[in-house]
């Protein structure tokens, strides 16, 4: 199967899974536009509001014709795909065979999957989060130079993924493997400070391997990031996490897949 991967820098692999050199980079960010649509067509005008904003150059539509040739090129020789991509008028198309896998469609379908069987068979959510969050490698479109719609797109991914952690941790926590929940959330929070539901299951999941100084600990370094880096206190969500350590109460979290574990 052959594999197109934005979450990150742009990674392209042949059938062999060898893997092949992208194009250049403003073709790359007309292909990101392309992938992301559901069905593959964008509007010229899009793509070069993406490519130059309002200032586009005198040279603007040549320029355009030579990436869309480009990229046909290169997915037809570097790809070995027949020739998919089309323009009708102003609406530029491509179509992809079956075997051609795009790892944000893949990112989007399993952490779907995960959210939905959550309340049904909470092993298989946790298997499709595990899926959901081995798919990035990176800041999506990382090579790509973006525009308002690869930047937006970028922005909402990366927050997708954030939750995608969290909500993963929470279901192994839930399973009883507090440590790896444990594990996963001090990389995590490492990267994102301010992310108060992490730190929350993080205190979680301190409690439940019967380590109050470690999920106080936790609550001091999160409310230390918030006040350096936003200059706010912690939110309700994470004051309650505190309080129940304090007592020595069970931490609630917001979600629980079901009612006992199976």
């Amino acid at each position: 199967m052959q594999t197109i991967s934005m979450f990150g820098p742009m990674v392209a692999t042949g059938v062999d899974l060898t893997e092949i050199d992208a194009p250049p980079r403003r073709v790359r960010a007309i292909l990101a536009m392309l992938l992301l649509e559901p069905r593959r067509s964008v509007l010229r005008q899009r793509i070069g509001d993406e490519l130059w904003g309002d200032r586009p150059p005198p040279s603007a539509a040549g320029n355009l014709r030579n990436h869309l040739a480009t990229l046909r090129q290169w997915l037809n020789v570097r790809l070995r795909l027949a020739p998919q991509l089309t323009t009708q008028g102003e609406v530029v198309s491509l179509r992809l065979s079956a075997d051609v896998g795009f790892d944000l469609d893949e990112f989007r379908t399993a952490l779907d999957a995960g959210r939905n069987a959550r309340g049904v068979d909470p092993h298989e959510a946790e298997r499709c989060l595990d899926r959901a969050i081995g798919v990035r490698r990176g800041r999506p479109f990382q090579d790509i130079p973006c525009g308002p719609v690869l930047s937006a797109t970028g922005v909402l991914l990366d927050s997708l993924w954030q939750a995608a952690v969290e909500e993963h941790a929470g279901l192994l926590l839930w399973l009883g493997r507090h440590e790896q929940a444990r594990e996963r959330l001090q990389f995590f929070v490492a990267e994102h400070p301010t992310r108060e539901r992490a730190w929350t299951v993080l205190m979680a999941a301190c409690q439940a391997s019967a380590d109050t100084a470690g999920g106080l600990a936790a609550y001091r370094a999160a409310r230390a990031a918030l006040n350096d880096e936003l200059g706010v206190e912690p939110g309700a969500e994470l004051q309650a996490a505190h309080r129940s350590l304090l007592r020595r109460e069970p931490i609630e979290l917001p979600w629980q897949p079901m009612d006992a574990p199976v």
